[in-house]
């Protein structure tokens, strides 16, 4: 019995020999791989998180986890771990330029547009054949209204992959307002490859960008025919059927592809507007209701809704649309609303131990025209500022505002405030319907002296009229091709009796042989160094006749006999089948009818010049 034990031991060794081995740990990263390629996003981040748990020290897995959350939408944490990642890596590594990638689309997706921008750069960077990158940052570049860095990344990429990258300068040149240049490159895209639809598409949208509105029919049409049916086709095709005054064909091409996609946000702005042309301002407000209800913090449907309350006379519910004006597409370019830190009066506050700045945000008419509110502002305020731009100081500067209303010269520090409002929110604090609009006139002075010259320089003795014209506005304005006329055409104006003044400050190259040529004409405008020397100038006329632009505000708010020139479909403040306006007593506002455009408005206004030149030849002969 004394070999016992040592059998005994010689058994457990045996035992311990021949027992399993305990289990490997599970290989939680090949199984979130597994997971993922199935598509099941929630077991592949359990995996991916039990493999960090695992392997703290493991890049890899952070990198996959982080793309697992980004792809559920979960942008921060999803930055969180590539950034982990990227803290982790060792040299020789070769997932930097994912994991970069991948963090640019976190930041992206988290609203931080520069953020990515640079994530997106250093991908790049880190692989220089790594194209990805390259066309996100185009995209995101894009979308912010950034052209010309989008331009350089997109030459980059077409370094890489010539055909995705060409399109993309294509598209980034019509944005630039370089159509001729895109047209070039698409050119030569189609003609070594004429099946592309989205260069077709795009040779459509620079076409429409120069104007060539039935060639870019044309190139919408190829690009249907190699694709099939495409909503933002459609929408862009719709526009061109706009700018020809083929409303109905353009509407009968958004209703298919509403049936098709029944929430496309641009096919619902577009048949809005639309409608809109037609002057259907019941069916543009229905329209834009119907996209709101899918995309109810859409800026453009509100701003198409706008349009139609105002249009219609619904101030109260217009004003309140109208608030989305600062978020609309077409001012992706433009600043945005100020951070001022500080409140913003919205009327129902009490200011009057406060001081409140007033700023103005567009162009110069609408400066003039809502500077009315001013005097309501100052009378419950302790006091206020009141910012413009330069281009309008030294007018307001004169306007004879109330003593406690101080202008602040542009670039000057702004002194300490309580509140601020936009002036063209002040309706909407005042709650302004048509008949509580401030409208006595005139609500700007002029410079008597100055006015006095002008009319001693114009008086030849003839005993003329004096009539002063305006006939086209910033050649960058969104609608400049409706409300403005070549000056070619004004010349249907001319009366016997009528002595034309030029009241434009700058002449385009197209109107300069029409001006020097016609004799009738004086050309004033160069002298007319800002809105005090238009003023004065206007002040020693009989009649202005202008389209809608800035002088008609400037005329309007010195109460000058006024003629306004309007487009079928005017700008929202002229509302619509009416000859007078409740912002301007003076004005008279005559209209095109229907599609023959300018010259019946034109032949009415030479007929009622003519009679005005009677009647001033009867009152003398009297």
């Amino acid at each position: 019995m004394a070999h016992v034990p040592a059998v005994m031991a010689w058994l457990r060794n045996v035992t311990s020999f021949f027992a399993p081995a305990p289990p490997a740990p599970p290989d939680w990263k090949a199984r979130g791989n597994e997971a993922l390629a199935k598509g099941d996003l929630a077991e592949a981040g359990r995996c991916y998180r039990e493999a960090v748990q695992a392997e703290p020290a493991d890049p890899l897995a952070r990198v996959n986890l982080g793309f697992v959350l980004l792809e559920q939408g979960a942008g921060a944490p999803a930055a969180e771990s590539l950034q982990q990642a990227l803290a982790l890596r060792r040299p020789g590594d070769t997932f930097v330029h994912e994991a970069q990638f991948l963090l640019g689309r976190a930041h992206q997706q988290l609203g931080a547009p520069d953020a990515a921008l640079a994530a997106f750069e250093a991908a790049a960077s880190a692989q220089a054949a790594f194209a990805e990158p390259l066309e996100a940052a185009v995209r995101l570049l894009h979308q912010a209204g950034r052209h010309e860095e989008a331009l350089g990344y997109s030459r980059r990429l077409a370094a890489l992959r010539p055909a995705e990258g060409t399109l993309l300068q294509a598209q980034e040149l019509v944005a630039l307002g370089r159509a001729h240049e895109a047209g070039k490159l698409l050119d030569e895209v189609l003609a070594q490859a004429p099946d592309q639809p989205a260069a077709w598409f795009l040779r459509g949208e620079a076409q429409q960008a120069t104007g060539e509105h039935e060639a870019a029919l044309r190139s919408f049409e190829r690009a249907v025919a190699l694709g099939g049916p495409d909503p933002d086709v459609f929408v862009q095709a719709a526009n061109s059927l706009r700018a020809l005054h083929r409303e109905e064909e353009a509407l009968s091409l958004l209703e298919q592809a509403l049936a098709s996609q029944p929430g496309h946000q641009a096919v619902h702005s577009t048949r809005a507007a639309v409608m809109l042309d037609l002057d259907r301002l019941e069916e543009a407000a229905a329209a834009a209701r119907a996209g709101l209800a899918h995309h109810p913090q859409d800026a453009n449907l509100h701003w198409q809704l706008a349009n139609a309350l105002l249009l219609a006379g619904d101030f109260q519910a217009g004003w309140v649309e109208h608030e989305w004006r600062w978020h609309t597409s077409s001012r992706k370019n433009q600043a945005p609303l100020p951070d001022f830190g500080r409140p913003r009066w919205t009327g129902a506050e009490d200011i009057s131990g406060s001081t409140i700045l007033l700023f103005a945000e567009q162009g110069f008419g609408d400066t003039i025209q809502f500077l009315r509110y001013v005097p309501l502002v100052a009378a419950r305020a302790a006091s206020v500022l009141v910012h413009v731009s330069l281009g309008v100081h030294s007018l307001v500067q004169q306007a004879g505002l109330p003593a406690n209303c101080v202008v602040v010269p542009p670039g000057a520090p702004l002194p300490r405030f309580d509140w601020y409002c936009p002036l063209m929110s002040l309706p909407l604090a005042f709650g302004s319907g048509e008949q509580d609009l401030p409208r006595a006139v005139p609500y700007l002075p002029h410079d008597a002296t100055r006015a006095e010259a002008w009319r001693a320089r114009l008086d030849d003795g003839s005993g003329d009229l004096r009539v002063g014209l305006v006939w086209s506005g910033n050649p960058g304005h969104g609608d400049d091709r409706r409300r403005s006329i070549p000056l070619h055409a004004m010349r249907a104006l001319e009366t016997p009796g009528v002595r034309f003044v030029s009241l434009q400050p700058e002449v385009r190259e197209s109107d300069q042989a029409v001006l020097r040529d016609w004799a009738g004409l004086a050309p004033a405008g160069a002298e007319l160094r800002d809105f005090n020397d238009t003023a004065a100038l206007l002040n020693a006329l009989d009649l202005v006749i202008t389209v809608d632009t800035s002088v008609a505000h400037l005329a309007g708010a010195l109460g000058r006999p006024l003629w306004i020139l309007l487009p079928r479909s005017p700008d929202w403040r002229w509302m619509l089948e009416r000859e007078d306006s409740p912002w301007y007593p003076s004005a008279r506002l005559l209209r095109q009818q229907d599609a023959d455009g300018w010259p019946p408005v034109l032949a009415r206004v030479r007929g009622e010049l003519a009679a005005l030149v009677q009647q001033r030849r009867t009152g003398e002969a009297r």
